[in-house]
């Protein structure tokens, strides 16, 4: 999934002040530092675990445990590393460091169901990667444990505006994500992207987090970002239905989606709640967490069973209620409120996805960035709402004017990006004098006025043979529209290093 927007300026704050946010124990950046380094060896991770006997204890306290049902007894951390080897080590020590990041003070925020809760999504999540996705089963259990990280971070870095979050989902009885976005204008999940990003954790860990309530959004993911995700929902839904108050919606929604996903064959619904409270009653010592009475556990276990059978039309009726709502949470995420095109965000997302499979498939790929000219003469003359119909009718215009496969976006403020897809270079040059030409001849009508504008493009084909990067094509692309600018406007320019050819006859307009 795309980076957030970082321009929001409640998380703006946020970032300025680093301090406040949750921070890796320096053992395990070290741990984390010698295993990407291809020269560490296992003395030297030993060395470093021995620095902090707990921590090696807990390793050892739950290799040894059912959790992992090894054939011997693990005596040393160094024969852990060698019989589990370097990263199911990192995720472990890992695990057992993201408890300590913070403890109960003065504030609303519920501790030790968080930390129950997160335990109980690694814990799922890792059973159902065992079953789909088994590569990735320990890297599924750190996911889930740290994958809500970001709500620890909000409730340390912004406290006071964090508890009305709390009391506005308790007054609703919503998802946290949701009363996040009313009250913040963000959620959490985009801030344990962030963090996920700095702690130099897997990349393929950030975009499930950044999304894990989004299972449309989710079903956009190339592998394994996609399957971690799908699994990352279903341990939400798990979660939600041991803590979470519309328990009978969130057995709906979780097998809806086993089916949807086609997990159901190895799957079952019940399996899963009694492998749940199983497996994390195994481990809960160890992380020092404190279980509801078992008896309350047995309950749910038996309801789930009970319920599962006797899921109604009314329930789906709910679960699809539900579902709308997330719908229009994703629509937020990756669409601009005023034109309905993508945003910055989506768009990225989309630029990398493309940018991949062109190299990979060897397809044609352009890239076009446009601004309109002149814009801030529209709204000083004729106002800011006329400036926003001109947005909004150049975004028509690039929607009827491009095919499906296309994707267009508002790239911020008055400019928008394009990406024609598997559409070679000369017509590509069509495209985008096509377009020029619409926007030219546009009229906008506004309060018995009509407005008209032109606009500038720059072009950057992808040179499938070439080493450019990703970042590089971009700055080629927004140069040749800052070359349109200074050539007079309403014109398209080349990146430089797009093959030189035959050029459509109308390419540069008049300013």
């Amino acid at each position: 999934m795309p980076s957030l927007d970082l321009n929001a300026l409640p998380l703006k704050n946020i970032l300025k002040q680093p301090e406040n946010l949750p921070t890796l124990p320096g053992i395990v950046l070290k741990i984390i530092e010698a295993v990407n380094n291809e020269n560490t060896n296992l003395e030297d991770l030993g060395e470093i675990l021995s620095l902090d006997p707990p921590l090696s204890g807990k390793i050892l306290g739950l290799i040894n445990s059912s959790f992992y049902a090894l054939p011997v007894e693990i005596t040393s951390v160094s024969h852990a590393v060698k019989l589990l080897g370097f990263n199911t080590v990192k995720k472990v020590a890992l695990s057992f460091s993201l408890l300590k990041l913070a403890r109960p003070g003065k504030d609303d925020f519920n501790y030790v169901e968080f930390w129950r809760n997160s335990v109980m999504a690694a814990v799922v999540c890792r059973f159902l990667a065992k079953k789909v996705l088994p590569p990735l089963a320990e890297d599924s259990f750190t996911l889930g444990l740290l994958h809500d990280i970001g709500r620890l971070g909000l409730n340390q870095s912004m406290p006071k505006q964090y508890n009305l979050v709390l009391k506005e989902q308790r007054d609703t009885q919503g998802d946290f994500y949701e009363a996040e976005k009313k009250i913040l204008g963000f959620t959490h999940m985009e801030l344990s992207g962030i963090l996920i990003k700095q702690w130099g954790l897997p990349l393929f860990f950030r975009e499930p987090a950044e999304s894990h309530h989004l299972p449309e959004v989710l079903e956009t993911f190339a592998y394994p970002m996609g399957l971690l995700g799908k699994v990352l929902f279903l341990a939400n839904q798990v979660v939600e239905y041991f803590s979470g108050s519309r328990k009978t919606l969130s057995l709906g929604i979780l097998k809806s989606y086993l089916a949807r996903w086609g997990f159901d064959q190895q799957i079952h619904v019940d399996t899963l709640i009694e492998e749940a409270h199983r497996q994390t009653k195994e481990i809960s010592g160890l992380f020092e967490i404190r279980l509801k009475e078992e008896n309350e556990y047995l309950e749910l276990i038996e309801k789930a069973r009970q319920e599962l059978i006797q899921i109604s039309d009314l329930i789906l009726q709910e679960m699809l209620v539900q579902q709308n709502r997330v719908k229009s949470l994703q629509d937020e995420v990756m669409q601009d409120g005023l034109t309905g095109l993508f945003n910055y965000k989506s768009f990225h997302y989309f630029l990398t996805r493309e940018y991949d499979r062109a190299k990979r498939y060897q397809t044609p790929l352009t890239l076009i960035i446009a601004d309109i000219d002149y814009f801030k003469s529209v709204n000083d003359t004729f106002g800011h709402s006329a400036g926003d119909k001109v947005l909004q009718a150049i975004s028509q215009q690039f929607n009827n004017s491009l095919r499906n496969s296309d994707i267009v976006a508002r790239h911020g403020g008055e400019e928008f990006g394009i990406l024609l897809t598997n559409t070679s270079f000369p017509e590509s040059l069509a495209v985008v004098e096509r377009l020029r030409q619409s926007i030219e001849n546009l009229e906008v009508k506004y309060e018995g006025r009509v407005v008209k504008v032109t606009m500038s493009f720059g072009v950057a084909w992808l040179q499938l043979e070439s080493d450019l990067s990703q970042e590089q094509w971009v700055k080629r692309a927004d140069q040749a529209m800052y070359e349109a600018k200074c050539r007079g406007r309403n014109r398209i320019c080349v990146d430089t290093c797009s093959p030189t050819g035959s050029w459509p006859q109308a390419a540069a307009g008049r300013s």
